[in-house]
């Protein structure tokens, strides 16, 4: 699993904002996160019935690597480093924040822009461009619904061209967790969304959400591929990356949802059904955390997914771990 600008590691879902009378996009923490390394191992093993025994076929691991180098400028984040390697596709990017009013506007790389527009205190919509076409129109935008101070729906606009033709980012991530969970053929995978997609200049896909205290219980995504539904439960501290809006699109790395809660995800169980051809897949599996704290912020945190079971003869474990340095 991998932390990239533009790819986010997480759930199939994009995410939310937090219900809490602070300005949505104001986001400073009373500890900066300063520097983030990233370590990895994923193994492939399988099942012998005669012996009852897991043969490791494969693996592979990354070592604790410098990931991202936070540059603040005062109490705002000014900017991203992300380092080259495995984090950052090979090359070393920046990601640069533009603020108004103490919230954040805009948020710039090379290639891509997102836009987020405000009603009072209330996120209203956000865009996603990418620069590389002339017209400038965005390939996803998204629209909030609130329940009160709550957010409980966004519907998100995703148009056929760029990293739209391939489904957007909500899409994108579906047919990664549906590949590997179900074991579906990606050609098979790639042909189901091509033909939900068919003809369709703009696709809509609802997101509903459900509370509990301050932090996201459930999450229901309904696509043209099918359902998403992902459960979470949490710990009781402090999340460094709370109104963090970079994940917002899964722009970035660490959890789509990360920046809507009070507190830290333990677990997210993910049940994806999928309609191709008159059928229904449908298939569920969890990703676990743990952490390491400092006064009540993670140090350390470790994500584990496993795919596969005894039946299925097969299974990938993927490991993460991320290491957080603050500023203070």
């Amino acid at each position: 699993m991998r932390t990239n600008i533009f790819c986010a590691m997480a759930l199939g879902v994009l995410c939310l904002v937090a219900a809490c009378s602070e300005k949505e996009g104001a986001y400073s923490p009373s500890r900066k996160i300063a520097k983030v390394y990233q370590s990895s191992q994923t193994v492939t093993e399988y099942y012998d019935p005669a012996t009852g025994v897991w043969d490791t076929a494969d693996q592979s691991s990354t070592p604790k690597a410098l990931a991202e180098t936070w540059v603040w400028q005062d109490d705002q984040l000014d900017n991203i480093v992300f380092s080259k390697g495995e984090s950052a596709g090979g090359t070393e990017r920046s990601a640069f924040f533009t603020y108004n009013q103490g919230r954040v506007s805009k948020i710039e790389t090379a290639n891509e822009r997102i836009t987020f527009a405000y009603s009072g205190s209330k996120l209203n919509k956000t865009e996603l461009y990418d620069k590389r076409y002339s017209d400038e129109s965005p390939y996803v935008t998204i629209h909030f619904h609130y329940d009160g101070s709550r957010l409980s729906q966004l519907d998100i606009l995703t148009t056929g061209r760029g990293k739209a033709a391939a489904g957007g980012p909500l899409k994108s991530r579906l047919l990664d967790y549906m590949q590997q969970a179900v074991g579906m053929p990606r050609a098979a995978v790639e042909r189901a969304a091509g033909s939900a997609a068919q003809g369709k200049l703009v696709q809509t896909d609802l997101m509903k959400l459900s509370w509990r205290g301050n932090n996201v219980s459930r999450v229901e995504v309904e696509s043209d591929l099918g359902m998403t539904r992902v459960d979470y439960t949490y710990d009781n501290k402090t999340n460094p990356l709370r109104h963090f809006v970079y994940t917002l699109g899964g722009l970035y790395g660490g959890g789509d949802i990360v920046f809507a809660n009070s507190n830290n995800i333990t677990k997210a169980v993910s049940t994806l059904t999928l309609h191709e051809q008159g059928q229904v897949m449908e298939e569920q599996f969890e990703e676990n955390y743990s952490y390491s704290y400092s006064d009540d912020w993670p140090v350390e945190k470790h994500w584990t997914r496993v795919y596969g079971s005894v039946e299925e003869e097969y299974r990938i474990t993927e490991r993460t771990v991320y290491y957080y340095e603050y500023a203070d």
